[in-house]
């Protein structure tokens, strides 16, 4: 049986729910102040959890799934598309989203966008739901991958010159090391070792990813690493850390712009990467190891190779 008790000026909620043998513990607050509204809070709570415990449909509201999705640790993709999904579907129920809800949001929040962008927001809410064990199937669309992911050395040295003075260790190290733009940021003094010609760093799962460090990116952070004495490697430009990979998009555009390059994105740099690599005569399994991917199927989406090579 579910209880409230008053921490603070909230209301939370405390006790156990049973069914045939299995018990929740729950732990949660009401975000009620008044007792009168935590106490219907309460009870419908015990209510969905026994619902769900019998089998029946999942009440939960969607924002209460998502926000707990992303509490577990998600990136700033995963968590700016759950702020979408959240912000359309509100508290409606997790059973009740299927492929017609998903339609009229791509309808109404999506129009005009590609493929790819609609079907990494899919990727999102299909995670979710499967966090509350709602299965939902909604075809991914169609992507044409005709797009050309790899810059030219011409090009890439550059773009590479066009960035700030300040970040611009950061865009080589994308470049010579194929990190994902916020596991680069979130990168330590303590990954980087000059001794071993290694980086150490966290990457999709929590795992600890350790690869050669590449000996333009050596150069690179060299001096950066000595000058400062903060526990991350970049900084902006006030020397405070980026919250997100998504704040050096402006400057990432910029830089594009006065080196005359077109449709080439921060993520890019890990296709170019992947593409230079190969091209180079990497073997597969190297290429899976430098870019921590876990499937030959993933490097395969990463790397291409242009005509000339072919």
């Amino acid at each position: 049986m579910l209880f409230i008790h008053k921490r603070g000026e909230v209301w939370h909620i405390r006790g156990t729910v049973s069914y045939a043998g299995e018990t929740r513990n729950i732990r949660r607050s009401t975000g009620q102040k008044i007792k009168r509204q935590a106490e219907e809070v309460c009870r419908a709570y015990e209510q969905r959890i026994l619902n769900e415990m019998r089998g029946g449909d999942n009440l939960t509201p969607f924002f209460e799934i998502a926000e707990d999705w992303v509490s577990l640790g998600r990136g700033d993709t995963d968590t700016r598309n759950a702020a979408l999904l959240s912000s359309f579907f509100k508290s409606k129920a997790a059973s009740e989203i299927n492929t017609e809800a998903w339609n009229l949001l791509v309808r109404r929040k999506l129009k005009g966008c590609s493929n790819s962008h609609i079907n990494r927001i899919r990727a999102t809410l299909v995670a979710i739901l499967n966090h509350a064990s709602v299965t939902i199937t909604i075809p991914r669309r169609k992507e044409l991958n005709d797009r050309v992911r790899f810059l030219s050395y011409e090009d890439q040295e550059k773009l590479l010159s066009c960035y700030p003075d300040f970040i611009r260790h950061y865009f080589i190290t994308l470049c010579y090391q194929g990190f994902r733009r916020q596991e680069a940021l979130e990168l330590k003094r303590q990954g980087v070792n000059f001794e071993s010609n290694t980086i150490q760093l966290k990457v999709k799962g929590g795992k600890l990813l350790t690869v050669p460090m590449h000996p333009r990116v050596r150069e690179a952070l060299l001096p950066h690493i000595r000058q400062s004495n903060a526990e991350l490697v970049f900084l902006n430009k006030a020397g405070k850390s980026y919250s997100f990979g998504d704040s050096l998009r402006g400057l990432h555009t910029r830089a594009c712009k006065k080196a005359g390059i077109n449709d080439f994105t921060i993520h890019d740099w890990r296709h170019h990467f992947a593409s230079r690599l190969m091209m180079a005569g990497a073997d597969l399994n190297s290429l899976m190891k430098l870019g921590g991917w876990e499937s030959e199927k993933m490097v395969f989406r990463y790397a291409s190779v242009s005509n000339e090579h072919t």
